[in-house]
Formats: C-alpha cells, sequence, structure tokens
C-alpha cells in the first residue's frame, strides 16, 4: 500500500517539474 502512494507522489513531483 504504502509503495503505490509513494510511486504516486514521486510520479506526481516527476510530472509537475
Amino acid at each position: 500500500f504504502n509503495f503505490t502512494l509513494e510511486n504516486l507522489v514521486l510520479f506526481g513531483i516527476e510530472n509537475l517539474k
């Protein structure tokens, strides 16, 4: 569960860049 959440956050940050 945590893996998915962390992956989503990381993806979001990369998308914002």
